[in-house]
């Protein structure tokens, strides 16, 4: 369906709106979902369209995903079940990160809210004539079993609120009520307080270079944004320097912070984030978090992987769920990830997934 043409397409037109969409479309936020969450806080019109548009998007892309199923012969209500997952899986995360999903409008999210979706793509799927159809549920599970689950630590790990990167031995936490996403770039944090990404660039030893090519990048090409001046402190031993920008929007004005971090004379990580004018602080305990990661935490850090395993007489989901490889929602993650309910029985023989390290 052309989609990714038709997003390029509207970001580019968006993009010339004001200088939020300018800041928005660069690489500060990117072009992930998480990165514009955000607009709950200062959105602009424009951006709105554009996440009505991936909306309608979703939905044909849903559309065509049914139809797809039933002509190879597999299961079209697969799709209203996978769904389903997906929406009890975005509870999760967002009890996980400390947050309330009902303090964030649909419209927050690049995609439609996976809920309403679930019944959508299982009303669709039966208006089809096809019936039945395959779900190869057994060979499924034996090509799932010990594939990686989650972050590959060799681009660092999310545990909980905090982020750990052993290949680079640091670590940052985000305040409670704000949320991660790891990219091979880049982690974008979001909460109802502001956004932004903790990323690196190259560094010569001049931080004052490093940060003004930090806000050159977050204004886009050919358009400026006037910093004020570079302040320097130690942050659990390592130099930092931060500058503050304020920058006219169309729904008010909001703080630009790049705050940066020297590791080595050839070696920099820096966090950028925009808060509502006056709320900068909220990322305070953020930015004086970072610090050098020990060898031995690092070394500790190990990859989570699928363990598909065969219930046994005794095992309840109980047992089960305290095998999962977290320290919060062990019962509610193994629940989402088998999409089974606590009240549901076990049987012996039964196959069922559990995150093992």
């Amino acid at each position: 369906a052309r989609h990714s043409e038709k997003r390029q397409k509207a970001a580019k037109r968006n993009s010339i709106l004001g200088i939020l969409g300018q800041i928005g479309s660069q690489v500060l936020l990117g072009d992930s979902a998480i990165g514009r969450i955000g607009q709950e806080v200062f959105g602009t019109g424009s951006q709105l369209l554009t996440l009505k548009y991936s909306r309608k998007q979703e939905y044909e892309a849903d559309d065509l995903g049914i139809r797809y199923l039933a002509s190879a012969g597999y299961d079209p209500q697969a799709l209203s079940s996978m769904l389903y997952s997906l929406a009890a899986q975005s509870a999760i995360d967002v009890r996980a990160a400390g947050r309330d999903a009902r303090t964030a409008p649909e419209w927050a999210s690049t995609h439609p809210d996976p809920a309403r979706r679930v019944s959508r793509a299982a009303t669709n799927a039966g208006k089809l004539t096809q019936s039945g159809g395959l779900r190869n549920r057994d060979k499924f599970l034996r090509n799932l079993d010990g594939i990686m689950y989650g972050d590959d630590p060799k681009q660092g790990v999310i545990e909980g609120n905090s982020f750990l990167h052993p290949d680079l031995k640091l670590k940052f936490s985000v305040p409670n009520g704000f949320s991660m996403q790891n990219g091979a770039r880049a982690v974008s944090i979001v909460g109802s307080g502001g956004q932004g990404q903790f990323t690196t660039a190259a560094y010569s030893g001049n931080m004052t270079t490093y940060i003004d090519a930090a806000f050159k990048g977050l204004a886009g090409e050919g358009k400026t944004i006037s910093r004020g001046a570079i302040e320097r402190t130690t942050v659990n031993g390592l130099p930092a320097s931060y500058a503050m920008a304020r920058v006219d929007s169309k729904n008010g004005q909001v703080d630009v912070t790049v705050f940066a971090y020297e590791f080595s004379k050839s070696s920099a990580f820096h966090f950028a984030t925009i808060a509502p004018a006056g709320s900068a602080s909220v990322f305070s305990p953020m930015y004086r978090s970072i610090a050098r990661l020990s060898a031995a935490k690092a070394a500790s850090i190990k990859p989570r992987r699928v363990d598909v395993v065969t219930v046994k007489s005794g095992d309840t989901i109980s047992s089960l769920s305290a095998r999962m490889a977290y320290t919060t929602l062990k019962q509610d993650r193994f629940l989402v990830l088998n999409r089974m309910r606590a009240t549901d029985g076990l049987r012996a023989g039964q196959k069922v997934k559990i995150i093992t390290y």
